[in-house]
């Protein structure tokens, strides 16, 4: 039985042969350009007689889980971010003068606000797909509190791409999308268990980030302030932090 942090280190030495594959080289100290998208979800332990119920046509998807006893097996559930990200992005088909533009943004413009919308909408959305990358976030076992990382099996997975890449969350109403056939890692439990896994409807879609040096600790906290916290740099510090570990432990 492996133990969760040694789930984790495997789970992370994974993440860095997969980079050396596919070329990806990050310096922590020079200017790195991505993007990033992601998706909240509330997940939850499924009891154990829970059963999969397809209520789906061509307009809305209301799948869902279903269980008689509504007890979940294990006191495990929470909050949290399902992280997408592009690295090493090229963004040189981007006109100078737009990119000039979005950098005015990123200092905290918030005149650039629908701007910004139109932007991403034109230049950066659905010009590439955005790999999956890690889940960290709040969760609860037995009533005690912790935030961390937390591994899917098996790897986010799109089935419009067909690949383990980001999906607009969309039921055909709404993005309270719930998914099928997932399981979380029990760091206590020490084994993978199945869970009910539903997006809260918040998400981030191909989000540039321009310009950002990962050791550059004053850098990263004001990208959190800008717009009083509420901006989609507000992850820069959860990128960060998932690239440092990949660096100083298995040098990505």
């Amino acid at each position: 039985m492996m133990s969760y942090h040694k789930k984790l280190d495997h789970f992370f030495k994974q993440r860095a042969e997969s980079f050396s594959l596919n070329g990806i080289n990050i310096d922590m100290n020079r200017k790195q350009s991505y993007v990033h998208s992601n998706i909240e979800c509330e997940f939850k332990s499924l009891p154990k007689d829970a059963k999969w119920v397809d209520n789906s046509n061509l307009d809305y998807n209301d799948s869902s889980y279903v269980s008689s006893s509504n007890e979940s097996e294990y006191d495990f559930h929470g909050k949290i971010e399902l992280h997408f990200i592009n690295f090493n992005y090229d963004f040189s088909y981007i006109p100078e003068k737009e990119i000039e533009k979005f950098r005015e943004y990123m200092n905290g413009n918030e005149d650039l606000g629908d701007w910004d919308i139109d932007f991403h909408d034109h230049w950066v959305m659905n010009h590439s797909t955005t790999p999956y990358q890690f889940s960290k976030g709040n969760y609860s076992i037995d009533g005690k509190e912790f935030e961390d990382y937390l591994i899917l099996n098996r790897d986010f997975y799109s089935e419009d791409y067909g690949d383990n890449v980001f999906e607009e969350p969309f039921n055909g109403v709404n993005s309270m999308v719930n998914y099928k056939g997932y399981l979380i890692f029990h760091p206590t439990e020490n084994k993978f268990v199945p869970v009910s896994l539903i997006c809260t409807g918040s998400y981030l879609h191909d989000q540039l980030n321009l310009d950002i040096v990962f050791n550059d600790k004053k850098q990263l906290k004001e990208l959190a302030e800008i717009f009083d916290g509420s901006s989609e740099f507000r992850y820069t510090s959860d990128v960060a932090d998932y690239v440092l570990k990949l660096n100083q432990d298995y040098k990505v």
